[in-house]
């Protein structure tokens, strides 16, 4: 019973240092990037023995992706939600309780992970995920694509027939509205969330009237 609080308050210690760590790397990532950010800096500023820090974590990378994991996961949630059979309906072209719902779930992402955007569409360079962007894409257009044939399955009067050249530059500029958002660290939420609205009705306008539906 006695060391049970012994052990509670390690566990704390721990888990402090550890969050030191992620946040000093984080700083160390924005300002040099991750291919120039030297672990020895990072442990410094953190206030950790170097041999210690690998304690914690096998490598930069692996600081890099303990970093930035929580937000692909809760991206790739996003993308496959919006995207599934609970959204196969013509409603998502009439609804603005549907619109409301993809903004407002684009702007928890951003406002919870606009650091990480930024580290990973700008400083990933040398490490694992240096390829996300055009990863990412990839995904969105994929993803894209089946939510198309489901429509069509559905509602077999729609047109799919789109340029693929035209549906791989929807997926870039979809990137491109976080690349804008993460670049521009001085815009306030308010604006960032008029930026997130006025794609979200565009775009949705936009493929009603290709789609003929």
């Amino acid at each position: 019973m006695d060391k049970k609080p012994e052990f509670t308050l390690m566990q704390v210690i721990k888990e402090n240092t550890k969050n030191a760590i992620l946040e000093t790397a984080k700083g160390e990532f924005i300002a040099c990037g991750f291919k120039a950010a030297s672990m020895r800096s990072i442990a410094r500023k953190a206030d950790v023995n170097l041999s210690n820090i690998y304690t914690y974590f096998h490598s930069k990378d692996d600081i890099f992706r303990a970093m930035v994991e929580p937000f692909i996961c809760s991206l790739n949630s996003f993308l496959k939600k919006h995207h599934s059979g609970e959204y196969v309906s013509l409603d998502v072209f009439v609804s603005g309780d549907y619109q409301h719902h993809v903004i407002a779930s684009m702007m928890r992402l951003v406002r919870q992970y606009r650091d990480v955007i930024f580290l990973l569409l700008f400083r990933a360079g040398g490490s694992s995920f240096e390829n996300f962007r055009e990863e990412i894409v990839e995904e969105n257009i994929c993803i894209g694509v089946e939510y198309m044939q489901l429509m069509k399955e559905k509602y077999p009067h729609l047109n799919i027939e789109v340029s693929e050249l035209f549906v791989r530059i929807t997926g870039r500029w979809w990137v491109s509205v976080l690349e804008e958002i993460a670049r521009h660290n001085d815009l306030s939420d308010d604006d960032a969330e008029q930026f997130i609205a006025d794609y979200v009705k565009f775009g949705t306008a936009g493929w009603e009237k290709l789609l003929d539906a």
